[in-house]
């Protein structure tokens, strides 16, 4: 006996091409041929995999998850990426809501995942090779983290509570170093100020304060070095403990870390490293979600496609002495909407917040 040949319902060949139709239409207006294809290549998968999903429900929304999930696979929501467009505009093009979509995206991701199609398939190749990249930060971090080791007792005991909160051992550093900048903050000369922080780093390499100061004084490559050395470790020291979900700011031992991880991103973004510096703040918001630092305006910023200067001109008040927090939240509730991959959690943990 032959091989039985597997029957289709022609009903979902039908809604395939009905759907290849309005997804070619879309990536011919936004996007690119590249895109084009991951997305055929994943409306495929789909009706594959679960054929009778492209018979349920409006076949508009259908066609706007599977583009807006090649998007978010790829970053394509975002302003600094080429080609982008946002999730609002996915939705409206289609003539549906962005619920809808995301409720819709859920289910195929499902399928995605039954498939056994590994995830790569759906990248471009510059997704790949960010994502090659990403993991080759990773392997650097750990190697360095590897090298490093404190030279000195801590004065306590790092802890992480049963709900994931993480407490920084106190430390005497932090007292010496709060004590240092005060004493030297007239000084003439920063010679005993950078001697005193080259001492406090000598004596405990994991108060990251330290080197922030003494960055910030050195400047240039020698500067930038402390900075990257300060995150490298703050970030072994999070990531290397599974159990720690949250780093809140209302801890103070905590705050060198936050800090140390929000000035390398910040740096990065000056460089014009987005892909480093959207990591970090990325993070920063994922453990800190009270976000004392303001990295949710900073991360808006990047997609945005502003520079930290831009950014500065635009929020900065006149004295020069923070920003003008009405605009900034003003315009941060109008934007942030079209990035619901980085904010969307964010938004929740307030909301939950807030209602308690």
């Amino acid at each position: 006996m032959g091989r039985k040949t597997k029957l289709v319902d022609p009903r979902v060949v039908i809604a395939q091409n009905h759907l290849s139709g309005k997804i070619v239409a879309f990536c011919e207006t936004y996007l690119n041929q590249e895109c084009q294809k991951l997305c055929l290549k994943l409306l495929d998968t789909w009706a594959t995999h679960d054929p009778e999903a492209l018979l349920r429900g409006k076949p508009e929304v259908s066609a706007a998850a599977v583009v807006h999930t090649i998007a978010s696979l790829n970053d394509l929501f975002y302003k600094d990426t080429k080609p982008n467009v946002p999730a609002t505009e996915i939705a409206y093009f289609f003539g549906v809501s962005v619920g809808g979509v995301n409720t819709r995206v859920s289910a195929l991701k499902q399928t995605m995942q039954a498939s056994g199609v590994p995830v790569e398939k759906y990248l471009t190749k510059k997704s790949k090779s960010h994502s090659e990249g990403m993991e080759s930060l990773f392997d650097q971090m750990a190697a360095l983290m590897s090298q490093m080791k404190s030279s000195t007792p801590l004065d306590g005991i790092a802890s992480v509570d049963d709900e994931g909160n993480f407490y920084d051992a106190e430390r005497s550093a932090m007292h010496a170093f709060y004590d240092l900048m005060n004493e030297q903050k007239n000084a003439q000369s920063p010679g005993k100020l950078v001697s005193g922080l080259q001492v406090l780093i000598a004596q405990d390499p994991d108060f990251y304060d330290s080197y922030g100061a003494l960055g910030d004084i050195l400047q240039g490559k020698p500067g930038r070095a402390l900075l990257k050395e300060a995150c490298t470790r703050a970030l072994g020291r999070i990531k290397s403990n599974s159990f720690i979900l949250r780093v809140s700011w209302g801890f103070l031992e905590n705050r060198h870390l936050l800090r140390a991880l929000l000035n390398e991103a910040i740096a990065c973004w000056k460089e014009q490293n987005s892909e480093n510096a959207v990591f970090l703040f990325k993070l920063l918001l994922e453990i800190c979600p009270e976000d004392n630092v303001g990295a949710r305006h900073y991360l808006l910023a990047i997609r945005e496609g502003m520079s930290f200067l831009g950014f500065e001109k635009t929020f900065m008040v006149p004295s020069g002495f923070g920003y003008d927090s009405l605009t900034l939240t003003s315009w941060f509730e109008s934007h942030s909407l079209d990035y619901p991959e980085d904010f969307s959690a964010w938004q929740k943990h307030v909301d939950e917040y807030e209602n308690e």
